[in-house]
């Protein structure tokens, strides 16, 4: 009998033996979906893989099955080729261990074998942490990594398992770290070995720092005395004088899990073990999707050609409804056992309806058929359902009602990869329909079988589930992507998913008119068909963007970048700019979605990326020494130690003693301002003894040359805007007015700026949205380190970078949200390139889903922010702002605010003032928005409110004041 040399070396000895062209590793305790294998090999041999990674499924028992919104989200891409996928797995520096599992995998044979010759140096028993041994040899030689969505790989949570730290013994302890060190010193010798770059060795050295912080955090909660020195000493030999435990952002990826819904699995199930001979699929939202709110908006596109063909005023929309109602009419009288007409027969009676020539309702019938080729698009997950029907033996048949003719029909199928099926029903061609069965009845005779025999899956209720259930058949219900995006199928819980751009209409805006834009409800059902494409997809119950930043990027940042574009394009018309000048950081991600329009927009300015940011501009905001103390800055949040780091680009040297000498003149060095006097105080002190003139001239006359390059004439600049006072600085330096696109400005500075500067604001938004600055900045901007300020080289300037780097964590999220925005636009244009002006929308209005977002999304969804931070070290002084907390703050404002806005004379003020007595605002203040008569609070504050004395005392402190205020 062979001695057990731990899991590591029995995965090795399993690989050996193995002849398949992939490896796959499943643990005794684990399991896998029915088509898991299938799925994975499948995907592999179609890309040439080297690995192929499906999704996992956490499980407790069998009734407590749930995914990791956050580990599943490292994973939203279908492949990664060469240096990106050493990037994506050593990048995470280990925070999301489904990286390195290998069980989740399948591994091409000849990969493993070459990264076998390393495994090999491992002879000792080991357990703990193997997995990223296999892993990181692995990953470091991958050249293509692929994976799959919807099939998953069971981990049964066992309490006995070799990694359970809930019950260690010093001794189980002492064993678990022996094997994490021997499996980093492993790796690191790979290293050397390979002569890898330094980046991967740096990532791969805070993977060992986080496994520290988590086995040293673990070994002081659990021991004591003795067994907590032993402790202590295998964690100093694993990194000497390291001592940190794990933070909240160390378990971010672990934060956030939701219930597994296993509807596609089921229904897999059912095809591949169920005793049917036929498997039936509907084809229209089931196999193939549109992406059209309504079937009938592709009759808005066919205005294109109907336009280049006759002369008219008249919608072709209107012409095909028409006459398919009367087709319908007419055709019935005349044939009644017809159930249903065709396409041949629609357009027959477009031409001698509407006396239209013969040859241009042909040409219009071609190309509304070309249309529909075009436009439909594979159902991913159906397409799996589809493909076990036919590996698992069962017979395909297609029954669909559809006006479209047969050719058509296979056309659209083929397009989309529906082969191997054995017969195709159509209404157009038996003129029978499912709305009363008899298209059924008609699939039973042909084929001779009792209903029994078939299972039928469609998308519609009563035709495909109601009526083949009345005549036999065995059904399953895959509903419409957009049904189940708008939370209208019966438990499927999407809950405010598809409605938050309503939330954000307020009283002025018709909630219902975005709907009725054919360009809005597009967008609608290009993100229904993208993200509900598995109508059976887990969703978390808490949430209305599943928690998840890919699909809060595609759906509400997407379509708020196609209004921005849609709006720069439009405003730019006449203006002769040649070039439109995005600036960092923040006009990073609209210039990237700008220049994928571009493609369409030929007309438009060319996108360019000019560096900025309020540091840099510094140089040309200061002119002269009265702008010294108007500051871009809240002076509240800074310090005479802060502000000098801000204006060393024209300070003399600082010596150690300047705390004393600002001591000795009343002002403390590290203290930050009270008030407004202060400021000035120190302000008047620097001016005197601390400012250098000709190092400002210095860095005023570089940064001069940096935006020399901007013409006024033929440039227009970008930027999120407010004050305009980067604006500015930017036509100061460029030595004249440029004009400025702006998401929004305010009400009294930036007119001030611009007039001041000779330049033209032009905002996206007439009014300041709720949400200002910050959140939007984050979400926009450049993913790499801030401008600084510019150097003068030989061959011209060049800007100068910050050196901190943000953590993993957050540049994940905003990575996730716009590559999700990225990807949008592309599928948007994808399918509405050369009819985009004839799906109209309005910006501001498809701009409604990210307003909502920022404002009513649910907490849950922002928790996705928790491990997100953003610096402001010229305006607040502060470099670690927590986005979660602060949307959180900004949020709980806008609801105390708009509470009390929206109160009115007839309400209960006495419940009124208490909940706004416990709220975030002044009493005072809240008193005066929301009682606007005198007499009214008068006579409220007596009758309403003599039994609540402390609301009452308050109320008459406040009608004092107030009458104070409007005497």
């Amino acid at each position: 009998m062979k001695k057990n040399k731990g899991l590591f070396c029995a995965r090795l000895k399993g690989a050996e033996i193995a002849t398949g062209d992939y490896i796959a590793f499943i643990d005794s305790d684990d399991y896998v979906t029915i088509d898991f294998y299938n799925c994975l090999v499948k995907n592999a041999l179609k890309n040439n893989s080297d690995i192929v990674i499906g999704k996992t499924i956490f499980e407790r028992d069998r009734e407590d099955r749930y995914v990791n919104n956050l580990h599943d989200c490292c994973f939203l891409f279908e492949e990664l080729n060469g240096e990106e996928v050493r990037e994506s797995y050593f990048k995470q520096k280990g925070l999301c261990f489904s990286w390195h599992t290998v069980w989740n995998k399948i591994y091409k044979k000849g990969l493993w074998d070459r990264c076998f010759l390393y495994y090999q140096k491992i002879t000792e028993h080991l357990i703990m942490t193997e997995d990223i041994a296999f892993s990181t040899v692995l990953f470091y030689y991958a050249n293509k990594v692929t994976t799959i969505q919807n099939e998953g790989y069971f981990y049964c949570q066992n309490g006995d398992a070799s990694t359970n730290v809930e019950n260690i013994t010093i001794e189980k302890f002492e064993k678990n770290i022996k094997d994490v060190r021997l499996v980093f010193d492993f790796v690191n010798d790979f290293f050397k070995e390979v002569n890898v770059q330094q980046w991967i060795r740096d990532d791969f050295f805070e993977t060992k720092k986080y496994y520290s912080r988590m086995w040293r955090e673990l070994g002081d909660r659990v021991f004591l005395g003795n067994r907590k020195a032993r402790a202590n000493k295998v964690m100093d030999e694993f990194i000497p004088d390291y001592k940190e435990h794990t933070t909240e952002d160390d378990h971010f990826f672990e934060s956030i899990n939701t219930r597994w819904n296993g509807g596609l699995e089921y229904i897999k199930e059912q095809i591949i073990t169920g005793d049917y001979e036929y498997i039936s699929f509907d084809i229209f939202d089931t196999l193939i999707c549109r992406p059209l709110y309504n079937p009938t908006d592709l009759f808005y596109m066919l205005d294109k050609k109907f336009e280049e063909l006759y002369k008219t005023n008249i919608s072709f929309y209107k012409i095909r409804i028409t006459a398919e109602s009367i087709a319908r009419k007419k055709e019935n009288s005349l044939n009644p056992a017809f159930q249903d007409v065709n396409i041949d027969e629609i357009y027959t009676y477009i031409s001698t309806e509407y006396n239209i020539p013969n040859d241009i309702a042909q040409l219009m019938k071609e190309e509304e058929k070309k249309l529909e080729i075009q436009l439909c698009s594979q159902r991913k997950s159906v397409k799996e359902l589809f493909d076990a029907a036919l590996i698992s033996g069962k017979k395909v048949i297609i029954v669909s009602d559809m006006y479209l003719d047969e050719e058509t029909i296979i056309k659209i199928l083929n397009k989309n990869g529906y082969y191997g099926y054995e017969k195709l029903y159509l209404s157009s061609t038996l003129r029978l329909t499912k709305n009363n069965g008899a298209l059924f009845k008609r699939v039973l005779e042909d084929l001779n079988v009792s209903g029994n025999k078939i299972l039928h899956l469609g998308d519609t209720w009563q035709n495909d589930i109601t009526n083949a259930k009345a005549v036999g058949i065995e059904t399953m219900f895959i509903p419409k992507a957009l049904e189940v995006f708008e939370n209208k199928i019966p438990n499927i819980c999407t809950n405010n998913c598809a409605y938050i751009a309503k939330s954000a209409c307020g009283i002025v805006q018709d909630p219902k008119g975005y709907i009725n834009s054919l360009g809005f409800r597009s967008m609608l059902a290009i993100v229904a068909n993208k993200y509900f494409d598995n109508p059976y997809r887990s969703f978390n119950e808490f949430s209305d963007f599943n928690i998840d930043p890919y699909f809060m990027g595609y759906y509400a940042v997407g379509m708020h970048m196609a209004g921005i574009v849609k709006w720069i394009v439009e405003e730019s018309e006449g203006k002769e700019y040649e070039n439109i000048h995005f600036m960092s950081r923040d006009g990073y991600l609209p210039m990237k979605i700008y220049e994928k329009y571009y493609e369409i927009y030929k007309n438009a300015p060319e996108a360019k990326y000019i560096y900025t940011s309020r540091k840099s501009l510094l140089p040309g905001m200061l002119i002269n020494e009265l702008d010294f103390y108007d500051l871009p800055v809240e002076f509240r949040n800074h310090t005479p130690k802060t502000i000098l780091s801000l204006l060393k680009f024209c300070s003399k040297e600082v010596d150690k003693d300047v705390e004393v000498q600002l001591k000795n003149n009343g002002i403390l060095y590290s203290k930050a301002f009270g008030n407004e006097e202060e400021y000035n105080h120190f302000m008047k002190y620097y001016l005197k003894n601390l400012y250098d003139e000709i190092k400002h001239q210095e860095a005023y006359n570089i940064a001069k040359d940096y935006y020399s390059i901007l013409n006024g004439k033929k440039d227009v600049t970008f930027d999120l805007g407010y004050s305009g006072r980067i604006q500015g600085a930017v036509s100061e330096l460029s030595g004249e007015g440029i004009n400025v696109y702006f998401i929004h400005s305010d009400s009294k500075k930036s007119d001030s700026v611009k007039r001041k500067h000779k330049f033209k604001i032009n905002s996206f938004y007439d009014f300041t949205p709720n949400m200002t600055g910050l959140i939007r900045e984050h979400l926009f901007s450049d993913p790499g380190p801030s401008c600084i300020g510019f150097n003068k080289k030989e061959g011209g300037i060049s800007p100068k970078f910050e050196d901190e780097e943000k953590d993993f964590q957050d540049l994940f999220i905003v990575d996730l949200i716009q590559r999700g925005a990225l990807d949008f636009t592309r599928d948007y244009i994808t399918a509405f390139r050369e009819y985009i002006k004839y799906i109209p929308f309005k910006s501001q209005e498809v701009s409604l889903v990210f307003e909502g977002m920022l404002i009513n999304a649910k907490d849950f969804d922002r928790r996705i922010f928790k491990a997100s931070y953003f610096e402001d070290l010229v305006y607040g002084a502060r470099d670690r702002i927590n986005i979660y907390d602060f949307i959180k703050n900004e949020i709980e404002i806008l609801k105390s605010e708009n509470s009390i806005l929206s109160l009115d004379s007839g309400m209960d003020y006495s419940s009124m003032i208490e909940k706004i007595l416990w709220g975030r605002n002044r009493i005072i203040k809240c008193i005066i928005y929301a009682m606007f008569d005198r007499k009214i609070l008068k006579e409220k504050v007596k009758t309403k409110l003599k039994d609540k004395p402390i609301i009452f005392k308050a109320c008459k402190k406040g009608y004092k004041i107030l009458k104070k205020i409007f005497r």
